[in-house]
């Protein structure tokens, strides 16, 4: 997970990630991922560099239980389009089993239905399509990097 001293690295990143979808750059729930439980920051790094986010917490924009939601999901543009994301999310999957949710925006959801396990439910919602499915602490595909993350660490290391 992404420690304390990473906050102004991931602020930096979250504002950018909002600037892209066209979003105030604000977001109000960043400093509760050090101070709520249920709620985990992490740097998605490639060797050394960091390449991204993932803000994961407990809250279903369904009202549904879980066990564990993508809030965020960010890829810096230069790490996009070699794997990285895709690799990144399904180490979250394996790592945290249990019941997810996640809301994807139409840009995203080519990514994310080639991405999460087989027989996830859709649900639409007036801005995004929300995903469910569960995980078993099993990877669905390769564990291990695509060629172009070579050196990538799982997101809660570094």
């Amino acid at each position: 997970m992404a420690r304390p001293d990473d906050k102004a690295l991931l602020r930096d990143m979250l504002a950018r990630y909002r600037a892209e979808m066209g979003e105030p750059a604000d977001y109000p729930w960043l400093d509760s991922y050090w101070a709520e439980a249920g709620r985990m920051p992490f740097l998605l790094r490639e060797g050394r560099a960091v390449a991204g986010f993932a803000l994961v917490n407990r809250w279903s924009c369904l009202g549904l239980p879980l066990d564990h939601a993508i809030a965020e999901f960010y890829v810096l543009p230069q790490h996009r389009r070699a794997g990285l994301g895709r690799w990144a999310a399904r180490w979250l999957f394996a790592a945290l089993p249990g019941q997810w949710e996640l809301a994807a925006l139409p840009a995203a959801l080519a990514f994310w239905r080639a991405t999460v396990p087989p027989g996830a439910t859709e649900t639409p919602q007036p801005r995004t399509l929300v995903l469910r499915f569960l995980t078993d602490g099993g990877v669905r595909g390769d564990p291990i990097p695509p060629a172009g993350v070579q050196g990538a660490e799982p997101p809660g290391r570094g």
